[in-house]
Formats: structure tokens, C-alpha cells, sequence
């Protein structure tokens, strides 16, 4: 593991985003247009909104997720940059890490962005455990952006929609629950260790299994 050459792609991928501002307000306004859609189409109480926060937290975090993915692959197949990139003295697994920890630190970026005006929009007051949600939301990030790199390398447009649902459930259920106690206050804070366990393992799996087949599926 090359960690020169693994922060040499991340902040090419980051410039990229810092040149084309357009990328980074697309899916901030895309967040923006589900959130407007949701607070008038139902009249939503307080007890209520913290019942569907954590959903709606975590829906949006698919949908810019899924842009974030597809938009970094993308742009490099263009006037064959990413075979440029494979034929040049760098290593495979740190053009991949590389990718997903700039798509990572996008992620976070806008999640930072989207959350603060999601709370404003709702009128939603929650100051409890903020450190513990912050840990949630890195952790549920982390792995959505192993993955989603991941299958962003091996597999079409469509093929990469129909994937990244199912592989990601399981972290978006406990990222899911794991919101939900924070933000209701009904269960035991005990209650949280066991699915952000159950998140931490499945970030830890799925590194592993990417940085190991990554050679192979992008010599391929």
C-alpha cells in the first residue's frame, strides 16, 4: 500500500471537484429538491419527524451517493484518461483507495451541508449524542464509499444501480436503526453499540475483500 500514491489520486479526484463546482451543487441542490418535495407533501410533527429523519437522512445519503460513484468513474473514460491512468507507474489499489477516500471526504462534505438545512427545513432541534451521530454517519460512509468505488470499476451504468442496493443494505439498515436511537431516546444508548459493531465489521469486510480483488478486477 502506497500511501503517497494514494493521496496523490485523492487530491486529483478533490481538485476535480474543487474546479468543477457544478458537480458538488448538483447533488446539494438534488438533496435540496427532496427535502423541499417531503415538507409539503406531508404535515409532519415533531414526534413524527424523529421517526423519519433517520430514513430520510439516510435516503438522500443513497441518491448522492449513487452521482458521487458513477460521476468519478465517468469523467476518466473520457479521451481514455483512465487507461492512462492503469499504464502509468502507480499502483492499481492506490488508484482505487485513492478514489474512495476523495469520494468519502465529498460524501461527508455535502452531508455536512444537506443535514444542517434538512434539520432547518423540518424545524428539527436535536443536540443529544452529536458525537456519537457524527461517528454513525462516518462509519455508514466509509463503507458506502468502498463499495460504491468498488462497483463503480466493475460494472456498467445499469449494472452498477442494480448492485449497489442489495451490497449496501445491511450497512444502510444499521446506519438506519443506529440514527433512529439516537433520535427518538426510547431504547438504551447500549442498543446503538451493537448495530454500529455490526457497521464497523461490515466497513472492515469490505475493505479487505475491494483492496484484495481490486487488482485482478481492474487488470481485467
Amino acid at each position: 500500500m502506497n500511501v503517497k500514491q494514494i493521496w496523490m489520486i485523492a487530491k486529483k479526484e478533490l481538485f476535480y471537484e474543487y474546479k468543477e463546482k457544478q458537480n458538488i451543487m448538483f447533488i446539494v441542490v438534488f438533496a435540496l429538491l427532496m427535502m423541499t418535495t417531503y415538507s409539503f407533501s406531508f404535515t409532519i410533527t415533531q414526534s413524527l419527524l424523529k421517526q423519519i429523519t433517520p430514513g430520510f437522512i439516510w435516503i438522500i445519503t443513497i441518491f448522492t451517493g449513487m452521482m458521487c460513484f458513477e460521476r468519478s468513474i465517468s469523467y476518466e473514460l473520457y479521451n481514455d484518461c483512465f487507461i492512462g491512468l492503469l499504464v502509468s507507474p502507480i499502483e492499481k489499489s492506490a488508484i482505487y483507495l485513492g478514489k474512495a477516500i476523495a469520494n468519502f471526504l465529498i460524501l461527508f462534505c455535502t452531508n455536512m451541508i444537506v443535514i444542517p438545512l434538512l434539520f432547518i427545513l423540518f424545524d428539527f432541534r436535536y443536540y443529544q449524542h452529536l458525537s456519537l451521530f457524527f461517528v454513525v454517519i462516518i462509519v455508514g460512509l466509509f463503507g458506502f464509499s468502498i463499495v460504491g468505488t468498488f462497483l463503480a470499476y466493475i460494472s456498467n451504468k445499469v449494472l452498477f444501480y442494480i448492485l449497489l442496493l442489495p451490497m449496501i443494505s445491511p450497512l444502510l439498515i444499521a446506519g438506519a436503526q443506529s440514527t433512529k436511537i439516537l433520535f427518538l431516546s426510547t431504547n438504551p444508548i447500549h442498543d446503538l453499540f451493537s448495530w454500529l459493531k455490526m457497521m464497523i465489521a461490515y466497513d472492515c469486510i469490505f475493505f479487505i475483500v475491494c483492496y484484495w480483488l481490486i487488482d485482478f478486477v481492474i487488470g481485467e
